[in-house]
């Protein structure tokens, strides 16, 4: 594979690891200045995203490395990447959402809890949540630029808008319940709210790795390509070069990371077309599509 593809990727996540290394210092920082649990969700999603984005730089740099065992590269490692990254951000969820459910328990059988300290949540949640945003636009913006070809800029442009997403209910959901929690009758807020807080944007997140790890899924067993534009763009390739030489044909476009293979079925040739015929065919279309889609192979299957 040429280097242009790559080398738009693997800028992007030098970038975001080091986005989220700042965003990381910074939450663990103001957790436990605060300990407050609905920033302890927030602040260790950016550490997971952190060490996850170097691991990408990683990846990136030996995903496209062929070998004796893997002659067409290590793509492989890019949606398997995806999945740990939706499984990493999902426990931590699930921890976070443990500990709200037990703080919300204790407070309620028992009358124990911390009162809520609003410490450095404003600031703090106005630099994350601008760092955030402008790093899941970042991501998903160099991904457009490769046709939506990484696997792992799409993962860090999702947990970067999820942990966007989490700052701002961090932000002004903690201000609410601090100065709710001085109404009569509020008080309880300021011992549980930042519980509640948590569990509700667990409730607004938690689509974001599973989407993901859906995806990711999907290139691990193979799975068809279902964006409409690509396969409308591969489908007029097709047609313009078999067209009047192969009557009946079907494709399906299979993605494993940044390496795209087509198949092309074919089903009834017109005409006599030898090995070399076919040779022919597939280096057309490769080079066609090569501005778009740097590695791609083209395979044709007699049905």
């Amino acid at each position: 594979m040429t280097d242009r593809l790559k080398k738009i990727e693997q800028n992007a996540l030098v970038f975001s690891a080091f986005t989220n290394l700042i965003m990381a210092v910074a939450g663990v920082i103001a957790f436990h200045s605060t300990h407050i649990q609905a920033i302890f969700l927030d602040a260790y999603f950016s550490v997971i995203a952190m060490l996850s984005s170097f691991a990408a730089i990683f990846i990136s740099h030996f995903s496209n490395k062929t070998t004796a065992r893997f002659p067409h590269g290590l793509y492989i490692l890019e949606p398997l990447y995806g999945v740990f990254k939706a499984l990493f951000s999902l426990t931590i969820t699930i921890i976070a959402v443990i500990g709200s459910v037990h703080a919300i328990a204790v407070y309620m059988t028992l009358g124990i809890g911390r009162r809520l300290e609003l410490g450095p949540v404003l600031p703090y949640t106005l630099v994350m949540v601008a760092m955030s945003f402008s790093l899941a636009y970042y991501c998903r913006r160099n991904n457009q630029k490769i046709m939506n070809a990484s696997t792992m800029l799409l993962a860090e442009s999702k947990i970067a808008f999820m942990d966007g997403v989490l700052s701002v209910g961090v932000g002004l959901g903690i201000l609410l319940a601090y100065f709710l929690g001085k109404v009569q009758g509020f008080q309880f807020i300021m011992i549980i709210g930042d519980s509640i807080i948590t569990l509700l944007l667990v409730a607004l997140t938690i689509k974001e790795p599973i989407k993901l790890l859906y995806q990711s899924f999907i290139e691990l067993s193979h799975g068809t390509v279902a964006d409409k534009k690509i396969n409308d763009d591969i489908s007029r390739i097709l047609q313009k070069r078999l067209t009047g030489v192969l009557k009946d044909f079907n494709f399906e476009v299979i993605k494993i990371g940044m390496r795209w293979n087509v198949k092309i079925v074919l089903h009834k040739i017109s005409t006599p077309i030898r090995i070399e015929g076919l040779s022919s065919f597939k280096k057309e279309i490769e080079n066609d599509l090569k501005d778009r889609f740097e590695d791609l192979n083209v395979i044709f299957l007699v049905a």
